[in-house]
């Protein structure tokens, strides 16, 4: 009979061939907390794509100059935007969204996931000032269509 040790490796999986079901428990009892989520997709690119997938639950952030206060753990994350979103005014948030407008008139507002780098351009709005962007869901939600609303 084979040692104890030898048998067990014999039956040990690698962690990046767990199933994705699995994963997915594991995610949601992970919850919102952003640093978790971080740690869990370095793992490996399955992790990773997992993470992806998987829906996050909304995540209330403070959006400073230059970082973001997650209202879950209390803790700052530095998060460097495009140099082109330096100089815009976030005038408003959803999830991992922030609604952007840039400080001139000729460029037009648009939503930018503050992790992912994506982007949606929103339409040129000349009139007054936009003071706020309310989105009704995460636009990367496959559930409905998110709806933006500008306060003037």
């Amino acid at each position: 009979m084979a040692p104890l040790k030898q048998r067990a490796s014999r039956h040990r999986r690698p962690w990046s061939k767990l199933p994705h079901d699995l994963l997915s428990v594991i995610l949601d009892r992970l919850g919102p907390a952003f640093v978790d989520r971080v740690r869990f997709r370095g793992v490996c690119q399955g992790w990773r794509g997992a993470e992806l997938a998987h829906p996050r639950p909304p995540m209330s952030w403070l959006v400073a100059p230059g970082h973001f206060v997650s209202l879950h753990d209390a803790a700052i994350h530095r998060v460097p935007l495009p140099e082109d979103a330096a100089g815009a005014v976030c005038r408003g948030s959803f999830c991992d969204w922030l609604a952007l407008v840039p400080p001139t008139g000729r460029r037009r507002p648009y939503l930018l996931n503050a992790f992912t780098m994506e982007r949606i351009k929103l339409p040129r709005w000349k009139e007054q000032p936009m003071v706020k962007l309310v989105l009704s869901s995460a636009p990367d939600s496959k559930s409905c269509t998110c709806t933006v609303a500008a306060i003037v």
